[in-house]
């Protein structure tokens, strides 16, 4: 008699297959890669499927919930061992919870000129130049504009006040190479796919609700990301669209229904921990603001994921330095040169000038 197999079930040969092939995308491109060794991809892909699908379906969990606000507690348990948690209200006094919402940022920085990219029109690529107020603006007209990785305390670093600095330091890693802080503002239903990111993340939730979905690190043959770009992978998508967390379709991607998934909400107050490369979506059940001050510990990305992290960090065009620095400058600049539309942009720029 077979024992039942465990949700996600890989065996450990069958996952040394996939990390080979994650290699061989990281080193000649994903599109070689399929167009050379089609046959011997597709095979390893129905083995995968199989291999999941021989073992129950995915449940719905949640990461731990906790009141307990000790960093020590925090950085000990959960951040150097790489484990997802939700520190409930930790929060709630600090002034980005109490002060935070569409019409103070309109009313204080309504005025800044940002690039926003349309993350909803995944096969366009559009990109605009416009006001933080034109973006409020939207929201409150039940409009989709979604602004993502806001430079905030880039631009205004007197809002360092708005947070406790000495707890998030205290309670991420005194190792720490690099910091940076960023906003995320959008109104009801946008949301961004499936990804992840070289560093660790604590995202404060300052106004609004945030629905998040996240996969774990063992389930990544399944998810079967693209090669990473200056830090960040987004999740396999046929035809330009990935798999959604929210609307599932099992029938395109199967293997997501053989797989556990976390599933929660954050509430005003609340800090959620993401660890190095953990898979995550999110969608903003209202209009939302939120901020993930980001840093990296080599010790907590190694042990998240030993793979991708000496993926990226033996990268050399650009090393990952220079995506550090492309990123603390502003990440939808990033985002627009993986696009190959940053000369594009820069273009419009030099013609609104002249």
């Amino acid at each position: 008699m077979t024992a039942e197999r465990n949700v996600g079930y890989i065996s450990p040969l069958t996952r040394f297959k996939y990390n080979c092939w994650q290699v061989f995308d990281h080193k000649i491109g994903r599109d070689k890669a399929f167009k050379y060794f089609l046959k011997s991809r597709k095979k390893l892909e129905e083995n995968i499927l199989n291999q999941v699908s021989n073992g129950p379906k995915g449940k719905l969990i949640e990461p731990d919930r906790i009141s307990n606000f000790d960093p020590e507690f925090i950085l000990n348990e959960y951040v150097k061992k790489a484990k997802p948690v939700i520190i409930e209200g930790v929060a709630n006094d600090w002034d980005c919870t109490k002060n935070w919402s569409l019409e103070y940022f309109k009313r204080l920085h309504g005025e800044d000129e940002i690039l926003l990219i349309d993350n909803a029109d995944r096969r366009n690529n559009k990109f605009e130049k416009l006001t933080l107020a034109d973006v409020i603006d939207n929201i409150n007209s039940g409009g989709s504009k979604y602004y993502r990785f806001y430079p905030l305390l880039r631009r205004h670093p007197e809002h360092i006040k708005d947070f406790d600095y000495k707890w998030l330091r205290s309670a991420s890693n005194p190792s720490t190479k690099f910091e940076v802080f960023q906003v995320f503002i959008g109104g009801t239903d946008t949301e961004s796919d499936l990804h992840s990111n070289f560093g660790s993340n604590f995202f404060t939730q300052a106004f609004g609700e945030k629905h998040w979905v996240m996969f774990d690190l063992k389930d990544t043959p399944v998810i079967d990301p693209f090669p990473g770009k200056n830090l960040y992978r987004s999740a396999n998508g046929f035809l330009g669209e990935p798999f959604n967390c929210y609307e599932p379709d099992y029938k395109t991607y199967p293997g997501f229904e053989f797989i556990n998934r976390y599933d929660f909400v954050l509430k005003p107050g609340d800090i959620l921990y993401i660890p190095p490369f953990m898979w995550h979506a999110v969608k903003n059940i209202t209009p939302s603001i939120g901020v993930a001050y980001r840093w990296l510990s080599y010790a907590t990305s190694m042990k998240s994921s030993s793979l991708f992290f000496l993926m990226d960090m033996t990268k050399t065009n650009p090393t990952v330095w220079q995506s550090l620095s492309k990123h603390k400058e502003d990440t939808n600049l990033v985002h627009l040169a993986d696009l190959g539309m940053l000369d594009k942009y820069i273009e419009e720029l030099e013609n609104c000038k002249s």
